[in-house]
């Protein structure tokens, strides 16, 4: 490859328009084209002095060091195409063609930086035959353009992860086509809000008066402030949840209250954003590409993250678009910050008693009333009882969650006994924030004051629990149960009465127990005092690591679905068994920890918490003292998942400590792991002899040690290599040779996967009939062993063979089945993927409304997404959303799609079932 050129350059992207379709339909005639596509550009792309630096498939990233011949490559590139012969059976065979000019960082041969993303995004916009170039590569070419070239001024448009609208312009050359349908670009409204269910009670004016200064331009943060348990959260989510429409770049909200530190503020933000990977190594320039338009974040419970107000400052600097709403119990004291004091609920000041449906009109008075009627049912507000309702909201100063608290208490207690307690337990005050703080601590005091000796050593034990906790683990965990000598539905029934502690549904029907933030905040502590708290850690964690071993093997067939549900719920306690490890150097059991826990990490999504654990653990002091085969195993893993981020430099790195370290040892099984990783490594970067010759040296071992299980599963790895490579015979033949070897050891869930394998093989034959059989064997060991991902792995490959046999009717149902599926496991490549296949049927029988609809669903919910996967399948689908677009109407085919991205995925699936 000649030199690339460095600095400020030019990039050329290409593409073929619908090659996809083309290559199932029509391979050979596809493969005859390609290659003279591939030769004409190349000799243009070397006469007009431009550098290929890198094909994917059937497009081709150029650079030229001169804008102006990029400008003149392209027209040749365009015009050569045009006059070319094409069979008829592809025609028309039409590139999309895009230009940008830009500064990159250039890395072992390859391009890296925001001009790749920005020619990628306005490519993405185009369709076959266009040409489109950016503002910056205009204002470089103008003087030098042709007379007969002709610039089309093609307007502002928001792009898929570019935070600003992009000016784009088409290039018109005599003999080429002039007009295409509207660009493809985005207007999507994202948000994670959480539903919201109860009204907020007594605060209607300030609901108003939030919004009014949401919406007020000049502002930028609005900081709810007030003494915990007032309610900010409650109705900052309730406010926001009323402006969708009003931020079309989405609304976020990030709970914080569990981070210490600024530096997990950005990750927060990613996670909340869509679950969105990206590099351990984010900035604000990321978030500053990843919003898209007027987005809204709402931060809840930053007072304890030092260095948040800064970090808060620096984000407004750096995303112009993006405001913010915080809730906290101070000011963040930064530029164009309003700052909202919520006061308690209101209470009237008479001593005379009101009447009762004067009373109810004051927000206290009615969310107590609302709160014991739920304790109570026959609670009502009456006059006989309307005095001791007023005198209890004024002693607790109208807090909303004292209001909750004593409420409760009225299921056990008269409201004159709850009165009386107030009185003797409660130090009251009326005043600033510092004294309304010590009215909710003296409520929550006085409320753990009356319990019980044991009742309270079990409520300083829960608060051992981040997310809440089971049943089980209360047992094994907590010393109160040791000797079995306490009833421990009593005490939790009596924890839960008096509202310090709730009952929620866990999985399997198993109740889960979970404490409201600042009650446990309080009881962590009491537990801090006492000499039971280190220990109490330590069972803690080891309980956690002991779960996740015990789920591990579980994680693939029948008890698929509930163990991936399990491991979620328990993220939080994961977590601080992890932490705890690092911090007490049980690097072993640490380790063991995330050998478990890598692939429910990998299927849900959590790939960079994944990968801090591990770095974490694998750069401690004392990682020398852990045994050189577990090591192993954890750069083995940390590798996957850098790779499952397409972060490759660091996938490879760690996969070359493995192997070095495997060599050092001679341990045949730490060998082979790591050359089977970095043959994953090759793979991902489309080094197929590289991916060879290590899954080769991994066989020998495995061979040579006798392990049948896993030299069939390597034998599938170079089988998908040969695929890849196109190579069908050998893959055929390895595949073949791995499917028998685990027929021998009977092991149903690797048929399964082999079977599929296969079926790829003969789809890309277009021996569909085979591929049909062989997908359908697959799926039937799956359904035997209810492993849902193979379920609806096979359905989705079955729904695409019989849509390419013109069996619609049957590709909707196998559509709709593996949506299904996939929902259940939360998998949205899957997801995306069977909501594209559905688009296609729905345009085949020409519901063109409903396609429309679906694709754009498909697109919210591919949002932030970086998936090779979801790359090839977007080329798939292109031609059928070129042909929607002309066949409906510019206003019907916006209005179409606008309708498609506001729905939620629940109306979807129920549409789709119709």
């Amino acid at each position: 490859m000649p030199d690339l050129p460095t600095g400020a350059v030019t990039f050329l992207f290409t593409d073929i328009e619908g090659s996809t379709t083309r290559w199932e339909r029509y391979p050979e005639q596809m493969r005859a084209a390609v290659a003279r596509h591939d030769a004409l550009l190349r000799g243009i792309m070397d006469a007009h002095n431009g550098v290929v630096f890198k094909t994917v498939g059937d497009a081709f990233y150029v650079v030229f060091a001169s804008a102006t011949s990029a400008l003149m490559a392209t027209v040749a590139a365009q015009q050569a195409l045009a006059e070319e012969d094409w069979p008829e059976a592809i025609r028309p065979f039409r590139v999309r063609m895009a230009l940008h000019y830009g500064e990159a960082e250039l890395r072992e041969n390859d391009y890296f930086g925001p001009p790749l993303n920005r020619v990628a995004r306005i490519l993405s916009a185009g369709h076959g035959g266009q040409i489109l170039l950016s503002q910056a590569v205009l204002s470089l070419v103008r003087d030098a353009l042709p007379a007969d070239i002709v610039v089309r001024d093609m307007g502002r448009h928001r792009l898929k992860d570019i935070q600003y609208p992009v000016q784009i312009f088409q290039l018109l050359v005599p003999g080429l086509s002039e007009q295409f349908p509207p660009l493809k670009s985005l207007d999507l409204r994202p948000n994670n809000l959480p539903l919201q269910t109860n009204s907020c009670v007594g605060r209607e004016s300030e609901l108003a008066d939030i919004s009014k200064l949401l919406c007020n331009p000049q502002v930028r943060v609005v900081t709810l402030t007030g003494p915990g348990g007032i309610g900010k959260t409650r109705l900052g989510l309730y406010v926001v949840s009323t402006l969708i429409e009003t931020f079309t770049g989405g609304i976020w909200f990030i709970e914080l209250a569990t981070i210490r530190n600024s530096e997990a503020i950005l990750p927060a933000i990613f996670q909340a954003m869509g679950g969105y990977e990206a590099t351990p190594q984010l900035t604000l320039e990321h978030l500053k590409e990843r919003v898209d338009g007027k987005t809204l974040l709402f931060f809840d419970s930053v007072e304890q993250i030092p260095g948040a107000d800064t970090f808060v400052a620096e984000l407004l600097v750096a995303c112009p678009h993006v405001k913010v709403i915080v809730s906290s119990r101070r000011s963040l004291n930064v530029k164009q910050e309003y700052l909202y004091s919520l006061n308690p609920l209101a209470v009237p000041e008479t001593r005379q008693t009101p009447p009762p449906e004067e009373l109810l009109q004051y927000g206290a008075i009615a969310l107590f009333v609302q709160q014991a009627s739920v304790a109570r049912p026959d609670f009502q507000l009456q006059r006989s009882n309307a005095a001791l309702v007023l005198k209890i909201c004024k002693r607790l100063d109208g807090l909303p969650l004292a209001l909750e608290l004593a409420a409760a208490r009225s299921k056990l207690l008269s409201l004159s006994a709850i009165l009386k307690r107030l009185d003797r337990q409660l130090q009251l005050f009326a005043g600033n924030e510092k004294q309304q703080q010590a009215t909710l601590r003296g409520t929550i005091e006085w409320s753990y004051l009356l319990l019980n000796t044991e009742e309270k050593i079990l409520l300083n034990q829960l608060a051992i629990f981040r997310s809440g906790c089971t049943l089980e683990a209360i047992e094994t965990i907590c010393p109160l149960f040791e000797a079995d000598q306490n009833d421990v539905f009593a005490l939790l029934r009596s924890l839960i009465d008096k509202s310090l502690l709730r009952q929620l549904e866990g999985e399997n029907d198993e109740p889960r127990f979970r404490m409201m933030y600042i009650i446990r905040e309080y009881a962590l502590e009491q537990l801090q005092k006492e000499e039971e708290s280190g220990n109490l850690k330590r069972r803690h964690a080891h309980y956690y690591l002991a779960l996740v071993e015990r789920i591990a093997p579980t994680l693939t067939g029948f008890e698929q679905k509930s163990a991936l549900a399990l491991l979620e719920e328990e993220q939080e306690n994961i977590q601080a068994a992890l932490d705890w490890f690092i911090e007490e150097g049980e690097l072993v059991s640490g380790l063991q920890m995330v050998e478990s826990l890598w692939r429910f990490w990998w299927m849900h999504g959590h790939l960079t918490e994944g990968r801090q654990w591990l770095d974490a653990l694998l750069r401690s002091d004392q990682i020398e003292e852990v045994s050189i085969p577990l090591r192993v195993r954890g750069l083995v893993i940390a590798s996957r998942l850098a790779s499952s981020q397409q972060d490759y430099e660091q996938s490879s790195q760690l996969a070359t400590q493995a192997l070095a370290l495997s060599q050092d040892t001679g341990d045949p099984v730490s060998l082979s792991a790591a050359y089977t990783t970095q043959a994953e490594v090759a793979f991902h970067k489309g080094e197929y002899g590289q991916a060879t010759y290590f899954l080769e040296q991994s066989l020998a071992i495995q061979r040579a040690a006798g392990k049948k299980r896993d030299t069939a599963s390597l034998l599938n790895n170079l089988g998908n290599v040969a695929l890849q490579q196109g190579d069908l015979v050998r893959a055929a033949s390895l595949q073949e040779e791995s499917l028998l070897l685990f027929r021998q050891l009977k092991d149903q869930w690797a048929i399964a996967t082999v079977l599929n394998s296969l079926g790829e093989v003969e789809r890309r034959r277009s021996n569909y009939r085979q591929a049909s059989i062989l997908y359908k064997e697959g799926l039937k060991l799956c359904r035997s062993l209810n492993y849902t991902e193979g379920c609806a792995t096979a359905l989705v490959s079955l729904g695409d063979i019989v849509r390419f046999q013109g069996d619609h009717e049957q590709a909707s149902i196998f559509y709709k089945e593996s949506l299904s599926l996939f929902r259940e496991l939360n998998n949205r490549v899957g997801i995306t993927i069977c909501l594209q296949g559905l688009a296609e049927v729905a345009y085949i029988q020409e519901q063109l409304e409903l396609a429309t609809r679906l694709f754009a669903q498909a697109e919210v919910t591919a949002y932030a997404l970086e998936s090779s996967v979801l790359h090839y399948e977007q080329h798939t689908h292109s031609a059928t959303l070129e042909q929607l677009r002309t066949s409906l109407d510019q206003d019907s085919f916006d209005g179409f799609w606008t309708t498609g991205q506001a729905m939620t995925l629940e109306e979807v699936a129920l549409e789709v079932q119709k």
